[in-house]
């Protein structure tokens, strides 16, 4: 797939091949936008894009993006393959908690935090309750991130 080749090298798993500081990711966001809108309900690109989004969340992961994730995990809610293949629903799990967990989930996120962490929950993938009760600790000085 196109897109796992701009992001990720395949084999021993997926890869992010961006490296940190990589000049051209700002004229990359376009595409990688365009991408998200057009292959991330299929499987492996949706596995790619995360791999992606682990290594570089600032610059990948602002709330537009978010909107995307919305999308995949409506079209994809009932393909338990989709979230079984590559880990993707784990995975996203984890990023999703640790954006929270550095972001606090808060404003424009929570909304579609808390869809996708229910949808997770209900698909089945384990580590959501993790996202989930990172969404509602309150972050106070007491209740570090």
């Amino acid at each position: 797939m196109a897109i796992s080749a701009f992001l990720s090298h395949p084999s021993q798993g997926l890869v992010s091949v961006m490296d940190d500081g990589w000049p051209n990711l700002p004229a990359f966001l376009p595409l990688m936008e365009r991408a998200a809108e057009a292959l991330a309900t299929e499987r492996t690109a949706f596995a790619a894009m995360l791999t992606a989004i682990d290594r570089r969340s600032a610059e990948l992961l602002p709330q537009r993006e978010l909107t995307w994730v919305q999308r995949v995990v409506r079209a994809r809610k009932s393909s338990g393959d989709f979230w079984e293949r590559h880990a993707n629903g784990e995975q996203l799990a984890v990023i999703l908690r640790k954006l929270v967990q550095e972001r606090g989930g808060q404003g424009e996120d929570r909304e579609v935090l808390v869809e996708v962490a229910d949808a997770l929950i209900e698909i089945g993938v384990k580590g959501a309750a993790h996202f989930q009760q990172a969404l509602v600790r309150p972050t106070t000085p007491e209740h570090p991130k």
